[in-house]
Formats: structure tokens, sequence, C-alpha cells
């Protein structure tokens, strides 16, 4: 009962898996096996099929997964239909389906397509249980016929059944499968089968050639476990009649209805394990032993014991005695050949007889001498050597596996060098890897790139079906959102919106429309008129009613394309004649054609090339440029001025023809402004001449400008933060004088990450652009340029340049790792020097100052002189030598530390920025590749480190200790930092995103570390200013740029310079304050120290 209420519950499951999917057009012919002359061809351009002029094919499937039926799925098209022809489906050698087409039953068919070509699409439904199948096509008749694609379905068996006539769970959980024999494509043994006569395998065409076991008198030995039914079954290749089996010698007649035919023979009481099977005749396959288990009477707990009541056996199975007292089964081997200790089978010794492994082929005495197809004989030199099945690990999802390399993978996989991968778009979809597979490359239509997605601009999608309203200009139609035409707004579904359905008028049903009788036009705007047709200034095409005198051309034909059309001279033709009585003889000529392209955008200004096809000589004495007309469609000249960059006077000599215009818009702009050109010259080209009217268009890109007031505001916020940079620069060589190298680090890492904010990849705005530039104060090429050390930069560097993309690329930041590390070796040379110099000075003051002499002599100059001032002048000069000495430390191994930490910004972008850019393997490039991943490799090793920063022992120094670990921490980000900024330039959105991640982190470290961190408020509002700036910076990406105009991210540019101004301005005003306050201490703690001086005077 409770079984019962389980199925009910929990209902079983059945499916129909597709094992097999083939495509003419990307399987080609793998895995089939062909009888006629038959080949993968192109029916159309667009269609690939398999087979050819009555072509027969067949193929094989192996170990198939129980079920009870097989489907078929095909497609079958056929052209220039000669003779009457059809087509036979044979599945397991039984003929399934046949039909014949002839020209009156084409209309039956789908089609006919544009070429002519039908096709017909065929299911097929079959029953069949064995665990192999084939599938064998014969196709009659003079025409082409061919598949396009074909699908095998298998109607699988309930979950843990091993057999089943349909899906029947309770009938199919009695059989347990035994044993398979005969069921691969070829054989090569017996398989635990034995004859006396020599035995025989025979391929047989209708399976792929297939093996068939070509034997009489064959039989099988075997023991089974306790059961109570028995099932046999294989496939039978016989003349028509009947066929005689033996089980255990009782003889069983079954009749063969058809010449292939799959034999089922059940017996429902046979209990006797020892099974002896004989068949007398025989071309057989696929051998498939069942048995039903016997779940009366086992108890798995008592081994071998056949009944037991209440956990007592009461008698135990055939060859077994029971003893009582151990209550166990004992067996009753009488002369034993051997004994292993257990009652184990096929491991050499079962009932005390010698008996071999089931997979074993040969066998002596127990001891196996050659193992089946698929196993191995084991060489552990013990006495009886056993069959292990030979393991091949396959990769993921592959079928067929030669020399460790896959050559056919599972449904719904490709094969892609030797690997198999998810094939996106063949209509199967594969859980876990795609969430969905249309069968097309279709996008917003519910699956795109096997991924879900709904149409455009629908708010809320799940599972590719909109669930929500659509953004503004949008209306949700059919689970779509679909935009609204006529409603004034112009979306990314629309082209244009004029407000009303006139056709010809430049835009209609919101996509761009030609006028009418126009040949070529752009965006609505007519570039050219059909033949008799000119283009009025109302953007028009009126009909030009030709004289007889302004005939260009008369060819006496209508034909449209011999140079002379309508009385009019076409483009790159030549006619002449010689007066008006004889007609016109044209011919063909090449004329070089104006090429226009578009080169870059800065700020507000664009750059376009102008260059013609061929070479030629300039006919007029004047500048060529004069030509020219420019103008920008919708705007009006002051609105913009175009500059033309080179020139090219007249000449008589053929020449290379080369502008550039630099156009500068002077206002921001709702749409993207088109460029038009005029070209009104007579070019004579080398010779001969023609003359040439056209106009010629070109988009531009959205420019961004500033007016005269935003520019005034925009220069005075770069002053400021050039005066706060000039601040830090006093403070921080004031701090090295007091050797507060931990401040001068926070000062150098706080302005070098808002120094390479710029570097990220979108498009800011030109007010945040003019702030950016603040920063390269921080530059070396601008000290250089300041101490006039430019001429010997370049008599003692070598410099080269590498290009670089992207915002490296607008800012002209060279690749190059040697050239960029020009400071550094002035660094490190300069740090030589100095301890050098530190060395000497060191040796100096102790020899001549820090002797004993000296500190007597100093005593009784302040005890004997009169003049205070020499003596006050003696002590501070001893006080400053100790300092002196103190300046070696910096040398140290922290004092190495320091160097590190001080260019660690420095030397991981250079390092990075080489790595991304590096192409060549030259001797250079292999010297600074190695150079590159040292530094890389060095800072590592220095942030995985930290953790040993903490003193063991030494509590006095743990408060300073905690300083340098999170100060490598923080260069652990920043390593994080400028990875992202360089690696994933050509994703904005990911760039940003990681970049925010980083700024997030670098707040959390800020704020565990908040005990031991100068001015934690202000460090805190500091970090929580530049996360703000990036997490908003997502405005300036492309994606946004159909939602916000220039306009607004001009104002928000505003809003993130104050945020990155206020981070300079509070870090500097707060060292300031700190400075100021330090020497008011100073200056008090000397007062005090005077008072207390003079107290001890008067004292």
């Amino acid at each position: 009962m409770i079984f019962l209420l389980i199925i009910l519950i929990f209902p079983v499951q059945n499916y129909e898996e597709m094992i097999y999917y083939y495509n003419a057009a990307t399987n080609g012919i793998e895995g089939w096996k062909t009888f006629t002359k038959s080949t993968i061809f192109e029916l159309n351009s667009d269609i690939i099929l398999y087979g050819g002029s009555s072509p027969r094919i067949s193929r094989m499937f192996l170990d198939l997964s129980p079920h009870y039926q097989v489907k078929v799925k095909m497609e079958f098209w056929l052209k220039d239909l000669i003779t009457t022809g059809g087509i036979t489906v044979y599945i397991d050698e039984i003929q399934v389906y046949k039909n014949a087409y002839s020209n009156t039953s084409l209309s039956s068919l789908h089609g006919p397509t544009p070429t002519g070509s039908y096709f017909d699409s065929i299911v097929l439904l079959h029953p069949q249980k064995k665990r192999t199948s084939s599938i064998y096509i014969e196709i009659t008749g003079q025409s082409l016929y061919g598949i396009r694609t074909l699908q095998f379905y298998l109607e699988r068996c309930p979950s843990g059944c091993e057999v089943c006539d349909s899906f029947d769970f309770l009938a199919c959980k009695q059989w347990k499968l035994f044993n398979l024999s005969f069921n691969k494509y070829y054989f090569s043994n017996l398989q635990g089968w034995s004859t006396e006569s020599p035995w025989l395998f025979q391929g047989v065409y209708v399976c792929a050639q297939c093996d068939f076991l070509k034997q009489s008198g064959i039989q099988y030995f075997g023991v089974l476990p306790p059961h109570q039914g028995l099932m046999l079954k294989f496939f039978w290749l016989f003349n028509i009649g009947f066929l005689n089996i033996k089980i255990n010698r009782v003889n069983y007649v079954l009749q063969q209805p058809t010449t292939f035919y799959q034999v089922e023979l059940i017996i429902k009481d046979h209990t006797n394990q020892d099974l002896l099977i004989e068949i007398q005749q025989g071309f057989i396959r696929d051998v498939e032993l069942y048995y039903q288990p016997d779940v009366i009477h086992f108890d798995p707990e008592i081994l071998n014991c056949f009944s037991v009541i209440n956990n007592v056996c009461i008698s135990c199975l055939d060859g077994w005695e029971f003893e009582e007292i151990q209550n166990q089964c004992h067996p009753l081997c009488g002369l034993e050949e051997c004994d292993d200790g257990n009652e184990d089978q096929n491991d050499g010794c079962y009932q005390c007889k010698l008996k071999c492994d089931i997979n074993c082929i040969s066998c002596e005495f127990g001891k196996c001498n050659n193992c089946d197809t698929g196993y191995i004989l084991s060489d552990n030199q013990n006495n009886f050597p056993q069959c292990y099945q030979e393991i091949v690990e396959y990769p993921d999802n592959c079928l067929i596996l030669e020399e460790q390399q896959c050559k056919e993978c599972e449904v719904g996989y490709i094969q892609e060098n030797g690997q198999c991968f998810p094939h996106c778009g063949d209509g199967i979809q594969i859980s876990g890897l795609e969430e969905c597979d249309d069968g097309n490359l279709v996008p917003y239509d519910g699956c795109f790139n096997c991924s879900f997605q709904c149409s455009q601009n629908c708010i809320i999608c799940i599972e590719g079906i909109c669930y929500q309203y659509c953004e503004e200009g949008f209306e949700f139609i059919d689970q779509s959102c679909q935009s609204i035409c006529g409603d004034g707004l112009i979306t990314n579904l629309e082209e244009c919106e004029d407000g009303n359905i006139i056709p010809y008028d430049g835009c209609y049903l919101c996509k761009f429309s030609c006028p009418l009788n126009c040949l070529e036009c752009l965006n609505g705007y007519c570039l050219q008129c059909n033949t008799n047709y000119q283009l009025l200034s109302n953007n028009q095409c009126d009909y030009i009613q030709l004289q007889y005198q302004q005939k260009q051309c008369d060819d006496q034909n209508n034909d449209a394309y011999d140079g002379c059309h309508n009385f009019m001279i076409q483009h790159d033709w030549i006619c002449r004649r010689l007066n008006q009585e004889t007609f016109s003889q044209c011919s063909y000529f090449n004329y070089p054609k104006l090429l226009i392209q578009y080169q870059k955008l800065i700020w507000n200004i664009q750059y376009v090339t102008l260059t013609f096809s061929q070479p030629f000589k300039i006919g007029e004495n004047r500048l060529l440029l004069e030509a020219f007309t420019y103008s920008i469609l919708n705007l009006t000249e002051p609105q913009y001025i175009i500059k033309v960059i080179g020139s090219q006077e007249s000449s008589k000599t053929i020449n290379k023809i080369d502008y550039q215009l630099e156009i500068e818009i002077f206002q921001l702009l709702e749409f993207k402004p088109i460029l038009k050109i005029n070209l009104q010259q007579e070019i004579i080209k080398q010779w001969d001449f023609m003359p040439i009217l056209k106009t010629y268009y070109q988009p531009l890109q959205l420019p961004t400008y500033l007016n005269e007031k935003q520019t005034y505001y925009s220069e005075m916020a770069q002053k400021v933060n050039r005066y706060s940079l000039f601040s830090y620069g006093g403070v921080c060589t004031l701090l090295i004088f007091q050797g507060k190298y931990e401040v001068l680090i926070e000062i150098l890492n706080f302005l070098q990450f808002q120094n390479y904010l710029r570097y990220i990849n979108v498009q800011f705005p030109q007010n945040l652009l003019l702030y950016f530039e603040s920063y390269d104060l921080l530059s070396i090429e601008t000290l250089f340029d300041f101490v006039k050390f430019k001429p010997l930069e370049s008599f003692l560097f070598y410099k080269e340049f590498r290009e670089a993309s992207g915002k490296f690329q607008f800012y002209q930041q060279n690749a190059d790792l040697l050239t960029n590390l020009q400071w550094q070796i002035i660094q490190s040379s300069f740090y030589i020097l100095l301890i050098l110099l530190s060395i000497g000075t060191k040796k100096f003051i102790f020899s001549n100052y820090f002797r004993q002499r000296a500190l007597i002599y100093l005593i009784q100059q302040k005890i004997n002189s009169d003049k205070e001032i020499s003596s006050k002048l003696l002590l501070w000069l001893y006080k400053k030598c100790q300092q002196l000495i103190g300046v070696v430390d910096l040398f140290s191994k922290n004092g190495f530390k320091i160097i590190l930490l001080v260019n660690g910004w420095d030397l991981i972008f250079k390092g990075m920025l080489y790595l991304k850019y590096l192409q060549n393997f030259a001797y250079r490039d292999i010297f600074s590749l190695l150079l590159a991943l040292v530094l890389i490799f060095i800072y590592i090793m220095f942030i995985l480190n930290s953790n040993n920063l903490y003193p063991k022992y030494n509590l006095i120094k743990f408060q300073k200790m905690k300083q340098n670990r999170f100060e490598v921490l923080n260069l652990g980000v920043s390593l994080c930092f400028i990875g992202f900024l360089i690696f994933l330039e050509n994703s904005e959105v990911l760039q940003l995103g990681l970049i925010s991640l980083i700024n997030l982190m670098q707040l959390k470290l800020i704020y565990n570390y908040r005990k031991i961190i100068r001015s934690f408020v202000v460090q805190m509002a500091i970090q929580s200013s530049v996360l703000i700036f990036t997490l908003s910076s997502f405005i300036y990406v492309q994606e946004a740029a159909k939602y916000v105009n220039e306009d607004f991210k001009i104002k928000c540019g505003w809003f993130h310079i104050f945020l990155l101004s206020f981070g300079v301005l509070i870090e500097i005003s707060e060292i300031i304050i700190e400075q100021i306050q330090q020497y008011f201490r100073m200056c008090k703690k000397k007062q005090n120290q005077t008072q207390q001086d003079q107290f001890m005077i008067n004292f």
C-alpha cells in the first residue's frame, strides 16, 4: 500500500531522448555506410543535402539505453523529378516506411521553393527494445534526392528499469540484466559462448555492414542468482520458419514470421541457477539475458540461504548445507579442487571448483590465458589471473575516442580540436550549460546565444518572457516591447519621427524615406536623382524636360548599361558624336572618385580625410581645395568652422591628392551631424577630362562642447587643483626632512590613484578632461621641462615609443618599459650617490666631532665662553650631525621597503602596461619582458609576505609594524586596480564595476585599520568620494549614450570635479593643519624648557 502511494505521489517520469542529430551542412558523411554513389551536394545556395541519384545509405546505433520504441524525424528533399521515384526506410531490417513521388504528388509536399525544390517531413515510430538499432534508407528514381536533417529518438523506459514493453513502472521492475553478448559493431571472439565447429562472423549490409554470428550449434553456460523467471532475447536472421532453442535441455520451438526477427523467450517458472542455452541454427546478434529475482525467500543477511523465518535459516541453496550453531550455510564440495574461503563467483574458485573469470575466453585448470575484447589480463603474478575491464578515460560528452582525441560527441555537442563543446543553435538544450536553444541566431526572439533574451527595451525579463512595462516610447504588445511610431519620440528602433504618414517626405513609418525619383539617399536626404531628374533645394527630384539641344547623347537604343540612357551620359562613360545626324559612340572610362574617411574626435573638433581613388592632374590654374565647398546639415555657419589642412596647387603632372578637414562645432547637439561636401571642378585625368558635379555626405560623431563660461570655470578648477598639487610638493619635501615616510607614502598613493582615474576607458565630458590635465604635473616630463633636462635626457637615454590604445593612446602614454623607467634609473643613481656620501660623512663626523676630545672641548666652550650665540651654534651643529648619521638608516632593509612603496604605483603601472602591448620578441623586448615580470613578482611577493610584518615578541614595535602592513595591503589593492585599468580597457562596464569593487575593498581596509590610521574620518571621506565617482561614471559608457545627452554629462562632470577636488583639498588642509599644530607644540615645548632652565639658574 505504501509503495502504491509513493508511485501516486511521485509520478514516474518518462521522456523522449534524442540520441542522434544529423545535419548534412555540418556533419558530412561520417558514421554512414554507402552502397551506391552518394555524396554531400548543394541543392541551392543555402541547402546542403546528403544523397544523390538513387542513393542507398545505412547507419548503426550502439549501446542504447533501455527503451520500448524508437522515433525518426527526417527532412527529405527532391528536385528535377525526371521519373517516378520513392523512398523506403528500414529500422532494424524491417520496412517501416515507403512512399512514391511523382509530378502529380508533389502538391502534397512542402514547396516549391524559389528554386523549384520540394521537401517532405517524415516522422516514423517503430516498437523496438534491443540495445542496438540500425536505419537503412533506399531511394529510387532519376532525380536529385537527399536528406537535409535526421533525428533519432528513444522512448525511454522508466528510471531503474532494464527492459520494458511500454512505460509500465511495476512490470519492468521485475527483470534484471544478467548478460549482453554480440552487441557491438564487429566481433572478434565468442564472448563466453562455445561451439564444436569453426565459428564465423559475417557483415550484413542493411545494418551498415554490422557483424552477425554465422554459426550452428552454439552453447552458453552460466550460473544465475536465485530467481523465479528467465528471459532470453536475440536478433535472428534466417529463412522464414521455425527456430529450436534448448534451455537446460528443454526444447522450445519458436516461429519466425519474417527474415529478420527479434526473438523473445520468457520462462516464468525457471528457478535453476545452472543455465545451459543451446541454439541450433543461426545468424544471430544482440543476445540479451534477463532474470526475475526471487524476492520472497531471499534474505541478504544470511548468505546462500534460500528460506529464512524469524532471522533463522530454514534451508540453504543447492550445493550448501546448514550449520545450526553458527546459523550459516556452508558448501558441500565433496572432492575439493580448490577452496579460497569465499563464495565469490568468477574469482578462480567457486563452490570448491576451479573456474575462470566470466570474461575469460581461454581457461586451463582455473587459470585464464586470454581475455575477451575490452578486457586485459592481470599481471600481478598470482595463481589465478583475472580479466579486468580495460579503462579508457573518455573526455566529457565524447562517444568515440581515437588516439586521445574525441572523434564523435554526444548529441547537442560539437567536436572542436578533439574536445566536445555545447553546440549552440542546434535546437538541443543542454541543462546546466545552456539556458535555452531555439535553433537560430536571431536576437530578441526570446533566446539568443543560448541565453534567455527578451525584446529590446523590456524592463522586467524572466526566462525570455517580458513581464512588465516598457520604457518611454514603447508599448507592451504580445509579450514584447514595440516602438510607438508617431508619438514624437525617436527610440533606438526608430530612425526618425515626423508625426505624419506622408511617403517620400524624408521619413515614413519612422524609417528614413527617399524622395520620389531619388536614386541614392542618406538619412532621408537625396544624394542623386534618377536620370532626367534634378535635385532641388527642397530635397525633391524634379523632372527635366530635355530639348534637342540639351541631349548629352543619343545612341539610337534603350539599353540601360551601354553608357547612354534617356539621352544622358552615364557615370564613368565617355560619349561622342560627329554631328546631330549621327548616333553617339560611348566607351567606359574609370574616372577618379572622392574617398572620405572619418579619423577621430577630440572634444568638439573632428578630423576627416579626403583622397581620390587615382592620381590625376588639376586642370585650372588655382588650388584644388577651392573646388570643394563644405557645410553641415541643419547647422548655420556661425555654429561651426571647417579648416582644410594641406593644399595642392595646379599642376600639369599627375599627383596624389590628400586633404584633411578639421571640423569644430560650437554647440552641443541632440543628433549626429552630417558633413556635406560639394565638388565642382574640371578634373583632368592623364589623357582626358570630364566635368564632375557631385555631392558627398559623411556622418560625424556627437561633439562635446563647453561655452566660454563653462570653459572659464573648468580652467579655474584646473588651476585650483594645480595649486593644490604644488602645495603637496612642498609638504612632501617637508615630510622627507621630518622623516615621516608613512605620511609621504599615503600622499603619493592618493595622488597616483586620482591621476590614474583618467585612464578609465569611458568618454568623459570636456570639463572633466580639462580637470584631469592638471595631473600632468605628476609626470616626469613636466619635471624634466622645469629643470631644462630635455637636452641631457636625449643624450643619456635611448627612447623608443610603443603605441597603446584607448585612453592610453588619447593621452599619448608610451608603453615601452625601458623608456618609462628613466625616472627610476635617475632615482637609483641618486640613491647610490647618497649612500656613498652618507657613509663618508658618517666616518668624517665620528672621527672629528664624536670623539672624547671634541666633547670635552664643547663642554668647556659652553662653561667658559661668554658668547651664548657661539655656544648654541656649536650645540646645533652637534645635533645636526647626529641627524645626518641617521640618514644612513634609510638605506637599510626598512629603507628599501619604503623606496619600493614610494615607487609602487609607478613600477606596477609601467610593467603591466608593457605586458599588455607586448608584440615583438627582439632582444630588447625579451629583456623588457623579464624585467616587467620580475618587478611585478617582487611586489606580489612583498604583498604575500605582509603577514610576516608582525613582530612575534617585540610588543613595542607592534604599532609601527601594523602601520607597515596596512601600507603593503594598500599596495595590493592598488595592484588590482591597475590590472583592471589596463587589461579590461575594452569592456567599459566590467572595468568600471571591478574598479568600484576595488574602491569598496579600500574603504573596508581603511575601516579595519582605523585605530592606526592618521585622521581616520578624513581618509574615509576621501575614499567615499572616489567610490561615488566610479559608481556614477556609468553614465559615460557607450550603452548609456541613447539615454543621456552631452549637456547632462557636462553637469555630471561638474559634480565629479567637486568630488575629486574635495578629496584633494581636504587632504592637503588636514596635513597643513597638522604641521601648524606641530609647530605650536614645538614652540610651547621650547618655551617650557627655557622657563625650566631659568628656574634652575635662579635656584
